[in-house]
């Protein structure tokens, strides 16, 4: 069963939402002059790039909600790696529930695992939070998904 959700995972939203959060991390990493780019910046630009065409093609939009949510976090602070970030982008697009559930725990290791393939630093990837096993990544993760639910 735990087979089977993972490659449904790694094949669906949340192998999805990583691999394209990757490519945006590599694509900043690039166009950014300094070795090592600011996480805020690279947050920044995933938040945008994922959801300001859509908003502004149609306003109004689930898009626009998504995107000021994540932007309120971003300035509090409170997104801790480009990991986090897939994982609250799919709770903002319906992907990932709120509790303590094994899937949810799948997904973050799906996603772990797709941005570390993608060749995404650890620091970027992970955070403070590189030497958590998923469980307990998922339990951290779980305030902020809280507050994304409040927000939109």
């Amino acid at each position: 069963m735990g087979d089977c959700l993972k490659a449904r995972a790694r094949r669906g939203a949340a192998g999805e939402a990583a691999r394209w959060a990757a490519s945006r991390y590599h694509r900043w990493a690039c166009l950014t002059p300094e070795d090592h780019p600011e996480m805020d910046s690279i947050f920044a630009a995933v938040i945008t790039t994922r959801y300001d065409i859509e908003a502004r093609a149609r306003p109004g939009c689930r898009a626009a909600s998504i995107r000021t949510a994540l932007g309120i976090l971003r300035d509090a602070g409170t997104i801790r790696s480009l990991c986090h970030l897939a994982v609250l982008m799919l709770a903002a697009e319906g992907g990932f529930t709120g509790g303590r559930t094994p899937a949810n725990e799948v997904y973050v290791e799906v996603i772990g695992a797709e941005l570390t393939t993608a060749g995404v630093p650890g620091e970027y990837a992970f955070g403070e939070d590189l030497h958590l096993c998923p469980k307990r990544r998922c339990a951290v993760y779980l305030p902020s998904i809280r507050m994304l639910r409040l927000l939109l």
